[in-house]
């Protein structure tokens, strides 16, 4: 009791913000997740999943924390450098075969497969020295060698939502607990061979120690992972992921899909690994294990998670779930009917792979048994005709992946328990050291059904699409790069938002110049086309209209020293319904980062203004944000935005990160819909960060 008095009085005060690492390494932490600010505002366009951003993000932190000694780096090791293709990784190593071991970061810029923008990201991620420090499991050992690392982050929006006005005695809808969201996260490390770690949080709106959350946190993650036990490659007890082939069956983390990564659109075998994620319930709890049969590795899994879901059915006597009609995915329980829907129902997995890997060439068989303690019944639409019901579900599935010279093939085709089959293979190929291309055609059936899937694709579910993308890399020019895709798809079967078979295409072409290693530009432009129902017609409810989303965008950074960098942007989109008038919208921001002087501060200051027609020209912006998160807001009506960011280092182990921001429209009364409706014309947040490293 006394225990949690404290921890309830002290959390306000801890959350707001300190965090730690050496200020040279922590600057080059924080700009290597910067470096992927382009490919998260891509995913974002189309897709809001911010537990995969931070996903990402912690991803991204472990391995700038824990970098690749790429001198000595097998293939296997290489590739948790995931953003990285077979081609690249292949270069790597055979630049280092033919000159030698690589004394600094400069000799990344003259490996063929690396352009300018690749070496500058993979110098962040990555050693020189020719050590491989492998320690022996020992009790002395764990605190000789072994690294932690505690964060701690809270949010808080000053204006006063909807949610939070509405009371239980009326009747109404509300938020039940308070507004502030706080965050703990822990990681333990002994060098590459033991890994354990927790996460606490409470969204905002969540109940804090009292009512359905009476054990504090409303999401708690934990896991203990140990590598390399004799013939045990890897041993999890606890939560994780699991990404086997190209996903059709199981891929249960971060995917790029179509972004302007356009070459790496073959993910990395990854198998099993700790789950440092804040989804609740897309993830696995129990254990799982690989064994190294070299050149075969077998994989189990068994899971058995609570997860979310509204429940529609309820035996009246036991007071046991019957049946659902949908899975929840937000994770957020704040109001009395999310609590109602949280840990609703039970999921039962097991799953197991077999893959055979040479050096050229890799095979897998991936099979996964899913049960559910409850029957899963969707309301039955149109749309929905195929989507799974029932309590249970199987998927087998067979990938390949196949390198000979310059060119790798690679694919995987799955069934599902019902039949249903989704086929995905593609090529990719370097033509020149400067120019690279890559194929792909997929075909999944509208009846085919995997709980767990997330292969490359233009809907969220792999069924009812057939589709041909094609992307390409091309350096015609030291400091010039030219990139682009085109994605042809067709939906054979309804969808959500359109009552016939439809089809789309999306275009997208940038060019990247890097005149010197204090200026980067680039140039993008995107052109998306879609059907789906015409809105503007009442008197057919099946005709359905053409929608063109067009968007083009100017980015610069400008190092003006080493205490000052600006970045600018500005971006266009037109939203065109072929049946309704054009919406247009622009963005114009201007970003600083500067640190004065020998202060141990950083300063990250933006200010921002924006102007759409409505909703349909909305645009995205990446935004600078506590270490361990991506800010990705979309910009609709007419106003501005500002933040203000600062990182303080007061000594070696300790950072302080605070940011204030606000977003002013100048065109509306009220911010926001339903309980997180705000009235008035602004919205802000303040943010904070401790993170301590020992």
């Amino acid at each position: 009791m006394l225990f949690r008095n404290i921890l309830r009085a002290s959390l306000p005060l801890l959350f707001s913000g300190i965090t730690g690492i050496a200020a040279n390494a922590q600057d080059s932490i924080e700009n290597a997740v910067m470096s992927f600010q382009e490919v998260v505002t891509e995913i974002a366009s189309h897709s809001e999943d911010v537990a995969s951003y931070e996903e990402l993000s912690n991803m991204l932190i472990d391995l700038a924390t824990n970098p690749v000694s790429i001198n000595t780096a097998t293939e296997e090791e290489l590739e948790k450098l995931f953003w990285l293709n077979e081609f690249q990784i292949h270069g790597i190593r055979q630049y280092i075969g033919m000159n030698g071991p690589m004394a600094t970061r400069y000799e990344l810029g003259y490996i063929p497969s690396l352009t300018e923008t690749d070496a500058k990201i993979l110098s962040a991620f990555v050693t020189f020295d020719m050590s491989k420090k492998e320690f022996p499991i020992k009790p002395a050992s764990y605190f000789q060698y072994d690294r932690h690392r505690l964060i701690l982050r809270s949010t808080f929006i000053p204006e006063k939502q909807k949610g939070y006005q509405n009371s239980e005695d009326e009747g109404t809808n509300h938020f039940t607990g308070s507004r502030p969201a706080y965050y703990i996260r822990y990681n333990y490390q002994l060098n590459s061979r033991i890994y354990a770690g927790f996460t606490a949080e409470k969204d905002a709106g969540e109940q804090f120690f009292k009512g359905s959350n009476r054990r504090g946190f409303d999401f708690y993650s934990y896991y203990l992972q140990v590598n390399k036990v004799k013939l045990f490659k890897t041993i999890i007890l606890g939560d994780y992921r699991v990404n086997f082939g190209q996903g059709l069956v199981v891929w249960s983390g971060f995917n790029f899909g179509k972004s302007i990564s356009v070459i790496n659109t073959l993910p990395h075998n990854s198998g099993i690994n700790y789950y440092q994620s804040l989804d609740e319930n897309n993830f696995f709890r129990g254990t799982a294990f690989t064994i190294n049969f070299k050149p075969v590795e077998v994989s189990f899994w068994y899971s058995r998670n609570r997860i979310d879901a509204n429940k529609t059915e309820i035996d009246t006597i036991t007071g046991k779930v019957m049946e659902v009609s949908a899975l929840q995915n937000s994770g957020i329980h704040a109001t009395p009917t999310d609590i109602d829907d949280e840990n609703a129902i039970r999921a039962h997995v097991a799953g197991t792979n077999i893959t055979f890997n040479k050096t050229n060439f890799r095979a897998g068989i991936t099979g996964i048994y899913v049960q559910y303690s409850a029957s899963l019944n969707p309301k039955l639409q149109p749309y929905s005709y195929y989507i799974f019901r029932g309590r249970s579900n199987y998927d087998l599935s067979v990938d390949y992946r196949y390198r000979t010279g310059n060119l790798i093939l690679f694919g995987e085709g799955a069934v599902s328990q019902n039949g249903g089959l989704a086929v995905l293979d593609g090529i990719q190929t370097t033509v020149t050291s400067r120019l690279s291309f890559n194929l792909l055609g997929r075909c999944y059936q509208r009846n085919y059904q995997a709980m767990y899937g997330k292969a490359f694709g233009e809907n969220t579910r792999n069924n009812n699409e057939a589709g041909v993308y094609m992307g390409f890399e091309c350096k015609p020019l030291k400091y010039i790069e030219l990139s682009g895709y085109v994605d042809v798809f067709s939906f054979p079967w309804l969808t959500y938002g359109a009552d016939m078979p439809s089809s789309g295409r999306d275009f997208l072409a940038q060019i990247t110049l890097n005149p010197s290693n204090r200026l980067q530009m680039y140039l993008q432009y995107r052109n998306k086309n879609k059907e789906q129902n015409d809105s503007a017609d009442n008197d057919s409810k099946n005709k359905i209209c053409r929608v063109t989303s067009n968007r083009l965008r100017y980015h610069l950074a400008y190092t003006v020293s080493e205490h000052l960098m600006l970045r600018s942007r500005i971006e266009i989109t037109i939203y065109n319904n072929e049946t309704s008038s054009v919406s247009k919208g622009y963005y114009l921001g201007q970003g600083i980062e500067w640190i004065p002087g020998k202060l141990p501060l950083k300063i990250y200051l933006q200010y921002a203004l924006f102007d759409t027609d409505d909703y349909n020209s909305r645009i995205y912006a990446y935004e600078n944000d506590l270490l361990g998160t991506f800010s990705i807001p979309s910009f609709a009506n007419k106003g501005y935005r500002t933040y203000l960011m600062v990182k303080y280092t007061p000594f070696k182990q300790f950072d302080i990160w605070l940011k204030y921001g606000i977003t002013q429209y100048s065109n509306v009364e009220t911010v926001g819909s339903g309980l997180y409706e705000i009235q008035g014309n602004h919205k802000s947040e303040i943010k904070a960060e401790l993170m301590l490293k020992f």
